[in-house]
């Protein structure tokens, strides 16, 4: 009996300890999300991870297409070279935020000729206050819009759909004449009904770096506090969805079809603590304010552990000793 109360005891023991030291991690919040923002007093840490993607299949036609082919590459960007990139995207968040500044920008860009994939890091500097426990960060620069092209060996990135599917966009907008089956074509851009003249205006807004739907106060995106990580987060949606519908008829059969262009990127911010929103600004609390919540977290969840082990041996040896005087 001694024994198999030894092994109960350790494992309270051994749970506390596997309690505190997941409490730790929580130093180091880590976010998943295609635009990721974290936030430390050291600055704030981007990593975009985006696809853009052609013939997407759509549930309301037959079969799905793709616009055109866009050119096969592969390439990265960092160091001296990511500058081709860094300058217009210092250029972008000046223009947000003055005091903003991008540094450790590393690109890279793959194409298969249908869908291309990239991936953006860069940290930015100059955007965040620190001050009696209290930090604030500026991230008015997180709608930013690169509005010219980045160009990499001869390859349009940032206006990738305007200068390779720009064309076969703006035709697919004209009538036809001349056909001997029925037609109906319809255009759809985010999810609404556009007219072909409105699609021809939109589609050299239809860049990769152009954020400015993030522009929403921040108060306004859908918020979330994690108990377990102690932490804050706010999502919204940037990008855009392309999509044509065309319906040919004839007296034997009725064909659907579609060409899809789909660039969503779902933005994450994430915060240490319970942080609010204001506008631009994220308030949370600093490192060092952190650091001693959370060790006070640490103490009294290890002393209510402690407490319920005692409670528990003081309960098992009266019961056990009621058990042995029943025995005589």
């Amino acid at each position: 009996m001694a024994s198999r109360y030894h092994v109960g005891r350790s494992d309270c023991i051994g749970l506390a300890l596997l309690f505190v030291l997941s409490i730790s991690s929580f130093m180091f919040p880590s976010a998943s999300a295609e635009y990721s923002i974290l936030l430390d007093e050291s600055g704030v840490n981007v990593a975009i991870s985006a696809d853009f993607a052609q013939g997407v299949p759509n549930k309301y036609s037959n079969v799905t297409r793709t616009f055109t082919d866009i050119p096969v590459f592969a390439f990265r960007l960092e160091g001296d070279n990511s500058s081709l990139l860094a300058g217009p995207l210092n250029e972008a968040i000046r223009a947000k935020d003055p005091s903003a500044t991008a540094t450790q920008v590393q690109f890279a860009a793959s194409s298969n000729g249908t869908w291309m994939h990239y991936d953006l890091k860069f940290h930015v500097e100059g955007s965040t206050i620190t001050g009696q426990g209290v930090m604030k960060t500026n991230l008015a620069w997180r709608s930013l819009v690169i509005a010219t092209d980045v160009v990499v060996a001869s390859y349009s990135i940032n206006r990738l759909l305007p200068t390779y599917l720009g064309s076969e966009v703006i035709g697919l907008t004209e009538e036809p004449s001349g056909v001997p089956v029925q037609q109906r074509r319809s255009w759809y851009f985010n999810g609404r009904f556009r007219s072909g003249p409105q699609i021809v205006a939109t589609v050299p807004s239809m860049i990769l770096f152009n954020f400015t739907s993030l522009a929403r106060p921040l108060e306004d995106w859908v918020s979330a506090r994690s108990l377990d990580r102690v932490t804050t987060t706010w999502r919204q949606l940037a990008g855009f969805n392309l999509t044509f519908i065309g319906r040919l008829e004839d007296p034997e059969a009725v064909l659907v079809f579609a060409r899809t262009a789909i660039y969503n990127v779902e933005t994450v911010i994430e915060a240490p603590g319970f942080a609010q929103a204001s506008g631009d600004l994220i308030i949370s609390e600093s490192v060092g304010s952190y650091g001693a919540m959370i060790m006070g977290y640490i103490i009294l969840v290890t002393g209510f552990v402690l407490i319920g082990t005692l409670v528990f041996e003081s309960r098992y040896h009266g019961s056990d000793r009621r058990f042995k005087r029943g025995k005589r």
